[in-house]
This record gives C-alpha cells, sequence and structure tokens, in this order.
C-alpha cells in the first residue's frame, strides 16, 4: 500500500512517481455572484422605496392608517439597509477585481 502524503500548498506526493497537482477549489462566492448580489440589492432597494411611498400616500390620501401605513413605513425604511448592503456587495466586487488582475 503506497503512503499518500499532502502538501498544505495541495500538492499530493506519491512515492515512487512524480509530485501529483490538485486543483484548488473554486469559492463558491465568486466575483459574478457579487455583481448579482449588488444589482438585486440596490433594485429591490430603489423599488422598495418607490413601493413603500406609494403605500404612505395612498395611506393618507385614504385614511387608513392600519395595514397600508405599517407596510408602506416598513417598505420605506428596508430601502436604506437594501442600498447599503448593495454598496458592500460592489466593494467587495471591487476588491476582488483588484486581486484577480493584479
Amino acid at each position: 500500500m503506497a503512503k499518500i502524503i499532502t502538501f498544505p500548498s495541495g500538492a499530493i506526493f506519491l512515492p515512487n512517481q512524480s509530485i501529483v497537482r490538485t486543483p484548488k477549489r473554486r469559492s463558491f462566492l465568486t466575483p459574478e455572484w457579487s455583481l448579482y448580489g449588488a444589482f438585486f440589492s440596490l433594485v429591490g432597494g430603489t423599488l422598495a422605496g418607490l413601493a413603500g411611498s406609494l403605500l404612505l400616500a395612498t395611506a393618507w390620501f385614504a385614511g387608513d392608517h392600519g395595514t397600508l401605513y405599517g407596510l408602506g413605513s416598513i417598505l420605506l425604511l428596508s430601502t436604506i439597509p437594501a442600498l447599503l448592503i448593495g454598496g458592500c456587495f460592489l466593494d467587495w466586487y471591487e476588491d476582488r477585481m483588484r486581486i484577480r488582475y493584479k
């Protein structure tokens, strides 16, 4: 039975054979995923702000201070975190591209 020695660099040494390089694992979070996250966060944040404003205006004109007012407020307030998350995704994408093409 041959003894297999694995090095931290990912190389495998088999006695009486040459060193075999194993392919590095690809990270699940590639830079392309950060673009998708940025797109959906920025578009979702914008749409949430528009929908929240529309629901709040409808609640004010209709005189309803219940469900429409609460839902509009939640959507309007969720705009800021969604836009911040989208900005973080764009920063992460920029850093990954800088590392990749250095």
